[in-house]
């Protein structure tokens, strides 16, 4: 059922060769994230010049039979789905998401209609591409014929957890493009698709009287069905203040997006409201019995890692590396779950949950990536922050189930390998992005989702090469936004109370589509493998919403204790007590990748290295 992909969409309005090449390197990106297939379905729009361009490939992770992409139905209805229905929509167990989501987009509703309810119902991470050719519908009070056609429709996720980029044509030869991931280039603008809803394009009212249309044009007839909104913070209006100037359009009005926001739609979703209550003046800590509560958590995240990790396909015969066709031998253990793990009570609490829901004999990959530092001992040079607290940690994991094998991967990467891997691969993933952090964090993924590096003999204590054979890795972004797990909550906190830590995370849940998702859904998907966040599952997001702000976190208390309180208790209760304790450090810091280039940097600043 389950398969990640790569997707690209892109409109000719005539047959020049101009760009042809730029688009082969962006099939070659898009092919590295999908190897198993990769098909390629081109349309043309009745009585104009235009022709559309529907490439996919894909990653087989779930179910006996391989789903094409894309799919198209007998109406001629076009779809480029990269995603997972883990909820909301019946998938048969033989049959694909893909064709399930296909069958749900063409009914005798109203397209725009069917469109924004089908995709309300979805609890999963998804971008897509879906061109509807031409649906007929009766008109019930005057019984006549009504057709709906060309129409194009495109968007991510309410949280943006796959990727979805888009470029407007610079010139008459160039096209109009979706795609999941698109190579730096300076003559080529892109940027990310915002996750704000649902976007379609009436292809109808593309003219090519002057020419390719300019964005002036495409802004009048690109529409955006806006998701419904649970939060006080305003997402479109943090999103306009964060354009840049090719992202804008000259109209009347002035600078505007290159979209028109369509208010008589609001897709619904199921999320709690976000609880804003404030704690009492006279409210302690003693007078809370959080255990029922911490049951609870543990339950619905359980659940969430469960549907990610359940019936995925097992791993060849073989170990592989995409990277570099590596074969490993079979008898280190062949993992179907991989976790990005630094010892952290995040991705602690990942690997124990994950630990209920893998089969007892089957081992489950821990990835720990360190970079080199600058001491002189070599055999200490990659002794970092999260290289530490996960050997800790890893101690307690194996209490937990002392059957199990936990296989502790050392990915140790040095500064020149850093630099190639920049330069060749990482540079064009965080693209769009180019700040100092964006650069930091995007390498870190990068080596980490390699999952390449050395593994330790419980017995003799001797390393040996290892790279995971792991189609999935669970990440635990989303556990800070909401459980104020950031220095910057505590700074809130210092200075404005409860009211500022309120507002600050309804904040950070609300823009996190905004901050790094399709960016890191980027660089791990490079290696063929898919990124699952079991903290952005919609059930615990919706749970943790109705909880008021106090018993998520108490910044009253020390850190390494109030930060996150209500996950670490989960913690504890999980026996996981060095992780419940320890102080949260990024992964720029953790990793130390951070501390291979220039100290003055700013992580917001603009990052030369990625140019």
């Amino acid at each position: 059922k389950f398969r990640m992909c790569g997707i690209c969409f892109w409109l000719q309005w005539n047959s020049a060769t101009e760009f042809k090449s730029y688009y082969q390197q962006i099939i070659q990106l898009i092919t590295r994230r999908g190897p198993d297939y990769q098909g390629q379905q081109d349309v043309s729009i009745d009585g104009t010049a235009k022709t559309m361009n529907f490439y996919g490939c894909v990653l087989h992770i779930r179910g006996e039979k391989l789903a094409c992409q894309p799919a198209v139905d007998a109406n001629g209805n076009t779809l480029l789905w990269n995603g997972e229905i883990f909820a909301g929509l019946q998938v048969g167990e033989t049959e694909s998401d893909t064709v399930t989501l296909l069958k749900h987009l063409h009914t005798n509703k109203s397209m725009e209609e069917n469109v924004l309810e089908t995709f309300s119902k979805i609890n999963g991470p998804y971008a897509f591409v879906y061109y509807q050719d031409t649906i007929v519908m009766v008109l019930h009070q005057c019984n006549n014929l009504n057709a709906e056609s060309n129409l194009l429709w495109f968007g991510r996720d309410v949280f943006g957890r796959r990727s979805l980029l888009i470029h407007f044509p610079i010139n008459e030869n160039d096209y109009f493009s979706l795609s999941s991931v698109a190579p730096k280039r300076s003559q080529y603008d892109w940027f990310e698709v915002p996750a704000m809803g649902i976007f379609c394009l009436d292809l109808n009212k593309l003219n090519m009287t002057d020419g390719v249309p300019p964005i002036t044009q495409y802004c009048q007839w690109i529409q955006l069905y806006p998701w419904h909104n649970p939060y006080r913070f305003n997402v479109t209006d943090h999103e306009l203040h964060f354009l840049e100037p090719n992202q804008l359009v000259d109209t009347k009005d002035g600078f505007n997006r290159w979209y028109i926001m369509n208010n008589n739609f609001e897709i619904k979703n199921r999320f709690m409201p976000f609880n804003r209550l404030l704690p009492s003046d006279n409210y302690k800590d003693s007078e809370i019995d959080q255990n029922s509560l911490v049951d609870k958590l543990c339950s619905v995240l359980s659940e969430a890692v469960k549907k990610r990790i359940c019936c995925i396909t097992s791993p060849s015969f073989f170990l592989w590396s995409n990277t570099d066709n590596e074969q490993t031998h079979k008898d280190v253990g062949k993992a179907r779950i991989a976790v990005l793990y630094s010892g952290g009570i995040d991705s602690a609490i990942l690997a124990a949950l994950a630990d209920r829901h893998v089969p007892g004999d089957e081992p489950i990959d821990l990835i720990n990536v360190a970079f080199a530092t600058n001491d002189n001992l070599s055999d200490k040079k990659f002794e970092v922050p999260d290289r530490i607290s996960g050997r800790d940690v890893l101690e307690e994991l194996r209490k937990i189930n002392l059957q199990r094998r936990w296989n502790f991967i050392e990915v140790n990467i040095s500064s020149e390998e850093l630099q190639e891997a920049r330069e060749n691969h990482v540079k064009h993933l965080v693209h769009p992005h180019r700040t100092v952090l964006d650069d930091s964090i995007g390498c870190a993924m990068w080596f980490a989702a390699r999952g390449r590096g050395l593994i330790k003999d419980n017995c003799n204590g001797s390393y040996s090469t290892y790279c995971s054979s792991a189609k999935v890795l669970l990440v635990g972004m989303g556990a800070d936004e909401q459980f104020a797990g950031y220095v910057r909550h505590r700074k809130k906190f210092i200075r404005e109370g409860w009211e500022g830590l309120l507002k600050e995370i309804e904040m950070e849940i609300s823009r996190i589509s905004t901050r790094n998702l399709g960016r890191d859904d980027r660089c791990i998907s490079d290696h063929c493998r898919e990124a699952r966040f079991p903290y952005l599952d919609e059930d615990v997001v919706s749970f943790l919403n109705g909880l008021p702000i106090w018993i998520k976190a108490n910044l009253r208390l020390p850190k390494g204790v109030g930060d996150k309180l209500l996950l670490r208790k989960v913690g504890l209760s999980l026996g996981l007590f060095r992780s419940s304790k320890l102080e949260k450090k990024a992964i720029q810091f953790g990793s130390r990748i951070a501390k291979l280039e220039k100290s003055s940097e700013k992580g917001s600043e603009q990052c030369s290295r990625l140019n």
